[in-house]
């Protein structure tokens, strides 16, 4: 359960957020709340805004940009460079940790999306 003190930012996490993800056999299941701890609805915002809610006042998020290529414009959600370690069932570490970056995990956890996710150059 997470009980998120904005509600705008609540409503964003709530849309980005799979409600069951599968880690190695375990299922996470995640339930939103908002600053008066009631289930919250997910936010209609378009995407990049949604990262942007959600995201804010987080260490690990840098910025949302967009870049146009062609006519073609490309979303981005991008995360600081650095390494994120936590326990799982992970074997290719001897210890049993992943070892990995934080666009690496959004992937697995948030929903599928067309906004892309990268690491900051800094």
């Amino acid at each position: 359960m997470m009980l998120v003190d904005n509600q705008e930012k609540s409503e964003a996490i709530k849309a980005l957020l799979i409600q069951n993800v599968d880690f190695g056999g375990i299922t996470l299941t995640a339930t939103i709340f908002g600053p008066t701890e009631d289930d919250v609805r997910p936010s209609e915002k378009p995407e990049l805004e949604l990262y942007e809610d959600a995201f804010t006042g987080n260490p690990l998020f840098e910025q949302t940009k967009v870049r146009s290529l062609a006519g073609i414009s490309f979303e981005y959600c991008i995360f600081k460079k650095t390494v994120i370690q936590f326990w799982n069932d992970d074997l290719s570490d001897y210890y049993g940790n992943y070892n990995g970056l934080p666009t690496d995990i959004a992937k697995d956890v948030l929903r599928e999306s067309t906004v892309q996710f990268s690491v900051s150059i800094n």
